[in-house]
């Protein structure tokens, strides 16, 4: 038989280690009844730090799912709204004025009012509306004819309402909201996608996410005339959608 030359494992020196001590029994069994204790400390404290952890994320999450479905309500709100305040501006009596003058060489035998006046008492509507809801940075009255050229645009800027004149106003014929309206009926509005404010194929500056409303405007033989066009500011409702967020945590709409 021969004889091995490789070394003792740890646990056998140590084992030797111990019994050469000659160390009594009590202080063996109270040293391993210590490494228990301690062992069993630490479990402690990780099952707990682990349930604190758990209860602690489930609080956030829960506070976080009740700050989105809040937000959520109140997009609802604002989109709900929007299409009422679109639908009431293609009902008002400037509107259909205009398109009854368009047909009768710019004026109006109903009401004895040229297209001018007409025109005037549209502005006259707007102007006060866009001030009573700062929301709104613009309202447009478009007509299907003439490649779709605005017949009037007023603009919202911090709580002043600009008018543009008449050599501003540009044709709107192509882009999506005017081609999607053209196809609704009577008493339907079309809500655009969210995207960025554009003019003269440009983003605004600074930056304005936007939804806008069209309704279409129909005269009395049933024919599109015209579009009514509000736009809607998101950035304080993604503002507040995104306020206070905990570092790591993203709001999607």
């Amino acid at each position: 038989h021969g004889t091995s030359l490789s070394n003792p494992s740890p646990r056998t020196q140590n084992f030797r280690l111990l019994r050469n001590r000659n160390l009594p029994l009590s202080t063996r069994i109270a040293g391993s009844a210590l490494i228990l204790v301690a062992l069993g400390a630490l479990t402690m404290i990780f099952v707990e730090e682990a349930h604190l952890r758990e209860v602690y994320f489930g609080q956030r999450r829960a506070h976080l799912e009740e700050a989105f479905h809040f937000n959520e309500l109140r997009l609802t709100q604002a989109i709900d709204t929007l299409r009422s305040n679109a639908r009431f501006l293609a009902d008002t009596p400037p509107v259909s004025g205009i398109m009854r003058a368009a047909r009768n060489n710019s004026y109006d035998d109903r009401d004895g009012n040229t297209n001018e006046q007409w025109e005037e008492r549209l502005r006259q509507i707007f102007s006060p509306f866009l001030l009573a809801h700062p929301g709104y940075y613009q309202l447009s009255y478009i007509r299907v004819a003439d490649q779709g050229r605005e017949i009037a645009q007023l603009t919202s800027r911090n709580g002043q309402v600009e008018i543009v004149p008449p050599d501003r106003l540009r044709s709107k014929a192509g882009q999506n909201h005017s081609a999607a309206t053209m196809e609704m009926d009577s008493g339907r509005v079309h809500l655009s996608n969210i995207d960025l404010s554009r003019e003269e194929g440009k983003n605004d500056q600074p930056l304005i996410p936007t939804i806008q409303a069209s309704a279409p405007v129909f005269d009395d033989n049933g024919k599109l005339f015209g579009l009514i066009v509000l736009c809607l500011d998101l950035r304080p409702l993604l503002q507040s959608a995104a306020f206070n967020l905990p570092p790591g945590v993203s709001a999607f709409i």
